[in-house]
């Protein structure tokens, strides 16, 4: 376990799935098929199957949406991968509850000297932890146009009101504010996500998340960032967004 431990410090979570026998091979289910880090996460496992060289070890890139459904299908079969990403949070809680997912509590003391508390939240349940993240860590972001900025003499938002100004303006010039690919929703999802949180606060999600009494994803919150999205401020988003996110 201990060796194991370095690999997934390495490497939103990585999960383990209950073993059903012992097997000199262990597989591993990621969505990094592009980008910087597929490649650690080769390095990684070449670095396990070196330090344990009577054990196999497998890992396979999916891509995104395919890997949701694969990896639903396996679950049910009882076949699943030892090692699988997951984003925490429900979905994750619902495989906890069918009995197909390890704790990780034995090496979490080791893994605290790296991580921070917090990181484990969406992966903790019932004061037992599951998971460990070991990507997903990054900021989301708007970039924006400096020469589209400077023709119409803008400047970078601080508030929202200051936001709403600006896309304002760039409307009435017959621009489109925002931008975004989204046929896959989860993106869009970023828009509403963070509002809601502005609106409500981080504990709404917590307490929403771990079903705390009063908890809800109906809460007073998500509804307001709804609604901002929907009402007015909603014509600062494409209307396709509108529709999909």
């Amino acid at each position: 376990m201990k060796k194991l431990c370095l690999l997934l410090i390495l490497g939103a979570l990585l999960c383990f799935a209950m073993p059903a026998v012992a097997a000199p091979k262990l597989v591993l289910w990621d969505v990094q098929t592009t980008g910087a880090v597929p490649p650690i996460i080769d390095k990684a496992a070449q670095e396990f199957r070196d330090a344990n060289p009577g054990l196999e070890f497998e890992v396979d890139h999916i891509q995104n949406d395919p890997y949701k459904t694969k990896l639903k299908v396996a679950m049910g079969a009882g076949s699943p991968p030892d090692i699988f990403h997951n984003w925490g949070g429900g979905p994750l809680k619902e495989y906890i509850d069918s009995g197909t997912v390890a704790t990780i509590d034995e090496i979490r003391p080791q893994l605290l000297k790296t991580y921070i508390p917090a990181s484990f939240d969406p992966a903790t349940f019932d004061g037992k932890t599951y998971g460990v993240a070991y990507t997903g860590l990054t900021g989301v972001f708007f970039f924006y146009r400096k020469d589209v900025f400077a023709q119409y003499g803008l400047t970078v938002p601080k508030t929202m009101a200051q936001f709403i100004a600006m896309c304002d303006k760039l409307k009435a010039n017959g621009l489109i504010p925002i931008t975004l690919a989204n046929k896959t929703k989860w993106t869009g999802s970023f828009f509403y996500m963070y509002l809601a949180d502005r609106c409500g606060g981080a504990n709404m999600f917590l307490n929403a998340l771990y079903r705390k009494p009063g908890g809800s994803f109906e809460a007073q919150g998500y509804i307001q960032a709804g609604q901002k999205l929907g009402s007015r401020q909603g014509r600062l988003l494409p209307a396709w967004l509108q529709r999909h996110g």
